[in-house]
């Protein structure tokens, strides 16, 4: 591989678009990071770019966030990372891990949504309706079409509703959430595993409208098993 090559990271959000490889944030040797890079996949030399964007600003830095792709447009969602306590007051999308605290700067868990206009290399927050899914990270994304799928993830408060109409008793979550990516409205879903909350898992477009979820961790016990019908 040549050009701008990221450096080692873990938790980073990848996607494919337009024979390119995205991948956003992440946490490398310095910590967590806002950056964008793409990789060719078709020019034959597998060219890697730092991205930099023509107008907006990209997400605060972090980790451990999803993504969705429709129509040349990259929507990012979640995950954990900081930013200053200025930026942070009167914030209810960014919910600050107190224990994390070091002078100005606070660690945490957001359920913003940001756009990324791949044509024009702009960079946009959009207001959503609906109830949003709780500020997490670690959660697993999938795209249908113009809908985005969110299922379980990390969450800081072990008193927080992380399944539909109850309240967890832990800050592992297996809720699952959609986000009209053109319309930008949240729904929460209905489906029949929300009594099998993880985090660190995969989640996959499958046959005909499934959405097909594997793996995780729960409690650092490794878990197996597919569950599909989220939609």
């Amino acid at each position: 591989m040549s050009g701008e090559v990221p450096p080692p990271m873990s938790g980073t959000c990848s996607c494919f678009l337009n024979g390119h490889m995205y991948i956003f944030g992440g946490y490398d040797d310095t910590g967590q990071t806002n950056q964008l890079y793409h990789v060719n996949f078709l020019d034959g030399d597998y060219s890697w770019k730092k991205v930099k964007a023509e107008s907006g600003s990209p997400p605060s830095p972090r980790d451990k966030l999803c993504c969705w792709v429709f129509n040349n447009r990259v929507t990012y969602f979640g995950g954990y990372g900081h930013k200053t306590l200025d930026d942070i007051m009167d914030d209810k999308s960014f919910i600050v891990d107190t224990a994390s605290l070091e002078q100005n700067v606070g660690w945490g868990w957001n359920n913003e949504v940001h756009v990324f206009e791949t044509t024009l290399a702009s960079w946009r927050e959009p207001q959503s309706s609906g109830r949003a899914p709780a500020p997490r990270a670690a959660h697993a994304g999938a795209t249908l079409g113009h809908k985005g799928y969110v299922y379980g993830g990390r969450v800081l408060s072990a008193n927080i509703h992380c399944a539909r109409g109850k309240v967890v008793a832990q800050p592992h979550c297996s809720d699952g959430w959609v986000l009209d990516v053109d319309t930008k409205t949240w729904r929460e879903l209905d489906h029949p595993n929300n009594n099998k909350p993880r985090l660190w898992h995969t989640a996959s477009q499958a046959k005909d409208s499934d959405v097909v979820v594997f793996g995780g961790s729960c409690d650092y016990v490794l878990l197996g098993g597919t569950y599909e019908n989220l939609t």
